[in-house]
């Protein structure tokens, strides 16, 4: 320490102080700033820093939690977590720290709320529920001290006063029911605490509703009824028993004061539901979906889970380990963070993943190898399946004609090709591999019949894998059709029914995390695309899978890893490789340019089958006018007859109805008396033209 004087002030500097030549002089103040985050250790490195981040953090500061590039598996939900510095919220039907193992669950545990997520388990009411039945269940608290969501049933969306719903909660020993037909909230509970004492059958709970009546009754307590307010007696949700929580953050949509609740701890089971005649095991069948789900009784923890004295903490499905001072990882292996800027070897830009004892790295569009240090221009897109991904600009893809064109080549039989959403609204469509069978999914706003209810259009069959199919999956007016190899399969929307225009991008081969993915998106729990993509169009347009299109992604390499693919050659050019392994490309003679891009005025190259070139003028270059039957930009390509298709800037002439219908014959015209057209068409657009007629000779 030393006293310094400046002006009329005095101040005194504080400094790590080394002898240079007999005089004293300040040490790096590199660290003097804090410039780590969070519980990170500064270290300084001459007239710099560096940043030793614990567990669960990465970057040069450590500054991002390894959420940011989800390391759970299947869909599962990464939270920050203290200690560990992450935790994944495994689907249901998985467990382990990363939610890599199977798991079969027969009497469900449910875990408190973590960063505003609760565990739980949601089951399809597969009866009509609108006016009688009877839940009964059984649970066991890990807690009397929790305000927790028992079991809700309700809509998926925001509710307000008097949007209908049933709930059952846990408030301190209590059991309460609320409910609201449509006429505001009324709600019951028990008239004491359940007892307090270890009961290992757990605490039986009944609550039901006929009409505006309902009823709560626990164990020997005594049942407890109410008639619900207003006139209104049916109870119109969403066909979906939620039970442990609630899939919302925070149950920020959730009514009344249930926003206020958290997750439950502990066990529900032995779940049955009563309607009318029809008596349904709940428990017996499986749930749609989950989360954090584990199985009551048992924990993930042992003595040797975490390494080297670490402490091992249970969370329902998953758990994390709290390292003792000096050990990192998410077991507690290593002696420092695996991901720390200064112990990895992932090149810049590329993304370090922490793994139980190692540690790997994701590489962005154009690089790959082990550490991503290779270099690599890209064609045809190979997805390994490891997180992989890319993303593109947002596509007009909810329009009433829209459809999505490419080739895949899969190597395993699961995985999501295509995403394309709205991040508020539930509104998406999804295409997958299940089995080998490709799905295309939508979920449309716009028919309260719908409910919610996903269409799904599937192939009529199963995909061969390591070879090349060509898949066209859309939308035409109300009906949905998935072409696979040149066999259609459809499904039709409800009046009214859209999907909504989105500025998210569109995902291919997978999406950046997986557990962003709404529910039903897939059937089964969500893995990306093992496998190639190649000749995308959007709505007829063609859009190349390289640099210029790719706005983001990780873990792709090119498909044949050369320069040619399927999008670097245009309008049928072929791709040849010269001696540095350069791209080029032998265009047909239509077209021209580096890819065959340019397409040759039909002045220079003749029209074919028997194709007019005509001009409309310098604002429009000339091109061909194609007979019916052909189309292409030189009438290449044969159109299959049958229903005559338009694309907004076509026509059909006829111009020679059979001469004995004319009425009488005028300077060579036959004239003729129509009296009515009969024409049978569909459209996808709700305006256009679809006729029109002229006494003139000659249509200009």
């Amino acid at each position: 320490m030393f006293f310094l004087g400046l002006s009329v002030e005095s101040l005194f500097w504080i400094c790590n102080v080394r002898r240079i030549w007999g005089h004293l002089e300040c040490s790096s103040l590199a660290c003097l700033s804090n410039p780590c985050f969070g519980s990170a250790t500064c270290v300084e490195f001459g007239d710099t820093y560096n940043c030793h981040c614990p567990s669960g953090y990465v970057g040069i500061t450590c500054e991002l939690s390894v959420c940011a590039n989800n390391p759970c598996m299947f869909g599962a939900t990464c939270v920050e977590y203290p200690g560990s510095g992450f935790l994944c919220l495994c689907p249901l039907g998985k467990h382990g720290i990363f939610c890599e193992h199977d798991i079969e669950i027969g009497q469900a545990s449910y875990s408190s709320s973590m960063s505003g997520l609760s565990s739980f388990s949601a089951y399809v009411i597969p009866a009509n529920i609108h006016h009688c039945f009877e839940l009964k269940f059984r649970f066991v608290p890990n807690s009397f001290d929790q305000i927790a969501l028992l079991a809700f049933i309700g809509q998926d969306y925001q509710h307000d006063a008097i949007t209908d719903h049933l709930a059952v909660s846990f408030i301190k020993g209590y059991v309460v029911l609320t409910w609201n037909l449509g006429s505001g909230p009324r709600r019951i509970f028990t008239p004491n605490t359940i007892s307090a004492k270890s009961k290992r059958g757990g605490y039986t709970v009944r609550v039901g509703k006929n009409g505006q009546q309902c009823w709560l009754m626990v164990d020997n307590m005594g049942n407890v009824t109410s008639k619900s307010p207003g006139r209104l007696t049916q109870l119109n949700t969403k066909p979906m028993l939620y039970l442990g929580g609630h899939f919302s953050k925070n149950f920020s949509i959730l009514p009344h004061d249930l926003p206020l609740h958290s997750g439950f701890s502990g066990c529900i089971f032995d779940v049955e539901l009563s309607a009318g005649n029809v008596g349904i095991n709940l428990y017996k069948t499986r749930a749609a979906e989950g989360r954090g789900v584990g199985q009551c009784g048992t924990s993930q923890c042992h003595n040797h889970t975490c390494s080297h004295g670490g402490a091992c903490m249970n969370h329902g499905a998953t758990f994390s380990c709290l390292c003792a001072d000096g050990w990192f990882g998410p077991l507690c292996a290593s002696r420092y963070n695996l991901c720390d800027s200064t112990r990895h070897n992932c090149s810049f830009g590329a993304t370090c993943v922490p793994l139980t004892h190692s540690y790997e790295c994701d590489c962005p569009p154009g690089r790959t190898g082990k550490f991503c240090e290779k270099d690599e221009s890209l064609s045809d897109i190979s997805f390994s399946g490891r997180r992989s991904y890319i993303s593109l600009p947002s596509s007009e893809l909810h329009l009433h004609e829209a459809c999505i064109d490419l080739e895949i080549r899969p190597t395993k039989d699961k995985g999501l090709l295509m995403y394309f959403g709205h991040p508020q609204k539930n509104s998406m469509m999804t295409l997958s591999l299940q089995g080998g069978v490709l799905e295309l999914r939508v979920l449309m706003l716009g028919n309260l019949k719908r409910n919610g209810e996903i269409v799904i259009v599937r192939s009529g069959r199963v995909l061969a894998m390591n070879e090349w199919s060509r898949v066209k999956a859309g939308r035409f007016g109300r009906k949905l059709f998935l072409w696979v190899n040149g066999i259609t399969n459809t499904g039709v929307l409800l009046p009214g029914e859209s999907l909504l225009p989105s500025d998210s991008p569109l995902y291919l081969g997978g999406a950046k995390d997986l557990s962003d993915l709404p529910a039903g998106s897939v059937s089964g729990l969500p893995v990306p695309m093992e496998g190639c993509i190649r000749r995308l169009q959007i709505n007829w347009t063609p859009l190349p899978l390289n640099k210029s299109t790719i706005q983001d992604g990780r873990n792709v390499k090119d498909c044949d890893g050369t320069a040619c693919g399927g999008d670097v050659c245009l309008h049928g050019g072929s791709c040849w490789l010269d001696i540095d392994l350069e791209a080029h490309c032998a265009c047909p003679e239509q077209y021209t340019g580096t890819n065959c891009e340019t397409e040759v005025s039909c002045e220079e190259v003749e029209c074919l089958n028997h194709g007019r070139c005509i001009s409309e003028g310098n604002d429009h270059p000339p091109h061909c006018s194609c007979p019916a039957g052909w189309s292409g930009s030189f009438c290449e390509d044969e159109i299959p007859r049958g229903a005559a298709r338009f694309n907004a800037n076509s026509y059909l002439v006829i111009d020679k109805l059979s001469p004995k219908k004319a009425l009488q014959k005028k300077r060579g015209i036959f004239v003729y008396d129509v009296h009515h057209i009969y024409v049978n068409f569909s459209s996808a657009s709700p305006d256009g033209m679809i006729f029109w007629s002229s006494s003139k000779r000659k249509i200009q």
